[in-house]
């Protein structure tokens, strides 16, 4: 679990914090954070460990 917080973390400041500040073809959206932070908790309940 901890490991799928950090990568949500790292993506979405990568593509929201990180390329905004390198290139202006970028646009920060706070929407897709929390569509980031929704994909990893859905990616959380529904894996299979084995």
């Amino acid at each position: 679990m901890l490991e799928i917080i950090a990568w949500v973390f790292m993506l979405s400041f990568i593509s929201e914090v990180l390329f905004p500040l390198l290139s202006v073809a970028f646009t920060p959206d706070w929407y897709d954070v929390l569509s980031i932070a929704i994909g990893g908790a859905w990616f959380a309940f529904t894996r299979v460990e084995s």
